[in-house]
Protein backbone atom coordinates (compact mmCIF):
# COMPACT_ATOMS: atom_id res chain seq x y z
CA UNK A 1 0.00 0.00 0.00
CA UNK A 2 1.42 3.35 -1.22
CA UNK A 3 -0.89 6.13 0.83
CA UNK A 4 -4.33 6.04 1.63
CA UNK A 5 -7.04 9.64 1.54
CA UNK A 6 -7.92 8.90 4.99
CA UNK A 7 -10.63 7.10 6.81
CA UNK A 8 -14.39 9.18 6.03
CA UNK A 9 -17.79 7.77 6.66
CA UNK A 10 -20.88 7.60 4.27
CA UNK A 11 -23.77 9.74 5.32
CA UNK A 12 -25.28 6.60 6.52
CA UNK A 13 -22.23 6.67 8.38
CA UNK A 14 -20.42 4.02 6.87
CA UNK A 15 -16.60 3.81 6.99
CA UNK A 16 -14.85 4.19 3.44
CA UNK A 17 -11.26 4.37 1.80
CA UNK A 18 -9.82 4.96 -0.94
CA UNK A 19 -5.96 4.06 -1.31
CA UNK A 20 -3.40 2.99 -3.79
CA UNK A 21 -1.42 0.41 -4.31
CA UNK A 22 1.45 -1.02 -6.72
CA UNK A 23 2.21 -3.93 -8.20
CA UNK A 24 5.37 -5.37 -9.91
CA UNK A 25 5.22 -8.56 -11.48
CA UNK A 26 5.77 -10.89 -14.44
CA UNK A 27 2.61 -11.96 -16.19
CA UNK A 28 2.46 -14.59 -19.25
CA UNK A 29 0.65 -13.02 -22.84
CA UNK A 30 0.67 -14.67 -25.99
CA UNK A 31 3.05 -17.13 -24.16
CA UNK A 32 5.83 -14.95 -23.80
CA UNK A 33 6.77 -13.09 -20.16
CA UNK A 34 6.27 -9.62 -19.88
CA UNK A 35 7.30 -7.20 -17.00
CA UNK A 36 3.96 -5.68 -15.74
CA UNK A 37 3.86 -2.61 -13.21
CA UNK A 38 1.14 -0.19 -12.11
CA UNK A 39 -0.36 1.89 -9.31
CA UNK A 40 -3.90 1.93 -8.83
CA UNK A 41 -6.42 4.20 -6.87
CA UNK A 42 -9.10 0.76 -4.88
CA UNK A 43 -11.84 1.56 -2.09
CA UNK A 44 -12.92 -0.15 0.77
CA UNK A 45 -16.11 0.01 2.84
CA UNK A 46 -16.64 -0.89 6.41
CA UNK A 47 -14.75 -3.01 8.55
CA UNK A 48 -12.26 -3.57 5.64
CA UNK A 49 -11.79 0.13 5.47
CA UNK A 50 -11.43 0.18 8.90
CA UNK A 51 -8.92 -2.03 9.43
CA UNK A 52 -6.67 -1.12 5.85
CA UNK A 53 -6.74 2.84 7.34
CA UNK A 54 -5.01 1.09 10.28
CA UNK A 55 -1.87 -0.02 8.21
CA UNK A 56 1.29 1.40 7.45
CA UNK A 57 2.43 2.92 4.38
CA UNK A 58 4.32 0.15 2.36
CA UNK A 59 2.79 -2.79 3.94
CA UNK A 60 2.23 -5.35 1.28
CA UNK A 61 -1.49 -6.63 0.82
CA UNK A 62 -2.86 -9.80 -1.07
CA UNK A 63 -6.80 -8.35 -1.76
CA UNK A 64 -9.87 -9.71 -3.14
CA UNK A 65 -13.37 -7.67 -4.42
CA UNK A 66 -14.68 -6.81 -7.36
CA UNK A 67 -14.89 -4.34 -10.21
CA UNK A 68 -17.62 -1.78 -10.21
CA UNK A 69 -18.19 1.51 -12.40
CA UNK A 70 -17.11 4.53 -10.26
CA UNK A 71 -19.98 6.04 -8.55
CA UNK A 72 -22.56 3.54 -10.22
CA UNK A 73 -24.40 2.84 -7.55
CA UNK A 74 -25.44 6.98 -7.33
CA UNK A 75 -26.90 7.65 -10.55
CA UNK A 76 -30.25 9.33 -11.50
CA UNK A 77 -32.65 7.16 -12.79
CA UNK A 78 -31.88 6.98 -17.04
CA UNK A 79 -28.30 8.52 -16.19
CA UNK A 80 -25.40 6.62 -17.61
CA UNK A 81 -21.94 5.98 -15.52
CA UNK A 82 -18.24 7.00 -15.85
CA UNK A 83 -16.33 4.86 -17.91
CA UNK A 84 -13.98 4.78 -14.99
CA UNK A 85 -14.12 1.43 -13.23
CA UNK A 86 -12.48 0.84 -9.79
CA UNK A 87 -11.99 -2.09 -7.51
CA UNK A 88 -13.73 -2.65 -4.18
CA UNK A 89 -11.84 -3.97 -1.63
CA UNK A 90 -13.93 -7.10 0.17
CA UNK A 91 -11.13 -8.95 1.61
CA UNK A 92 -7.25 -8.63 2.70
CA UNK A 93 -4.38 -10.39 3.62
CA UNK A 94 -0.86 -8.76 4.56
CA UNK A 95 1.83 -10.96 3.01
Amino acid sequence: MLNNTGLRRTPAGIATLRFTVAHAGMQTEADRQRQVEMEMELTAFGVVAEAIAKLEQGTTLNLAGFIDRKGGRHLAHGATATAQLELHVTEFARN
